[in-house]
């Protein structure tokens, strides 16, 4: 886990310059060397804990790669999408259907109970691209069924 340093180590007063400053234009400039997210400290204590578990990190690793394969796999059967293979436990796909985008797909599944992250505002992304996080076997399968249903 990489520890962020304070946002003040990379631009000396920004958090004070936004509290001081009305001009939208300045704040949106300097928001530009900060970091696009964020961790708590209290999620950083629980992932130093789950690092020490030797098993736990094992079992977790195992799980998440036969998950990720399985997932993966499935998705590359749609000729709907362009799937990037995965390194990290969430997957990274591109609608090739004009019919649909990101977002129209996250409100859809949503009423679904399926949360996907919408990744058109993410830099060098459009509304065409969109994640889903490696879940258990069961979730997987459902957010297969539903992404089937949508795109075919």
């Amino acid at each position: 886990m990489i520890r962020r340093p304070p946002r003040s180590t990379l631009f000396p007063y920004t958090t004070l310059f936004r509290s001081l400053i009305a001009d939208k234009r300045l704040i949106k400039r300097l928001s530009n060397f900060s970091y696009p997210w964020a961790v708590n400290y209290f999620a950083q204590e629980c992932v130093k804990s789950a690092f020490l578990d030797k098993e736990y990190m094992n079992k977790s690793r195992d799980f998440i790669s036969k998950e990720k394969d399985f997932l993966y796999n499935k998705l590359c059967k749609f000729k709907e999408l362009t799937v990037y293979y995965p390194y990290v436990n969430f997957i990274l796909c591109r609608i090739s259907a004009q019919r649909i985008n990101s977002h129209q797909l996250f409100l859809r599944l949503a009423r679904k109970g399926i949360f996907i992250r919408d990744c058109s505002n993410f830099r060098g992304l459009n509304t065409q691209y969109f994640r889903l996080a490696i879940k258990t076997r069961k979730d997987n399968a459902y957010v297969l069924g539903e992404l089937k249903k949508i795109l075919k």
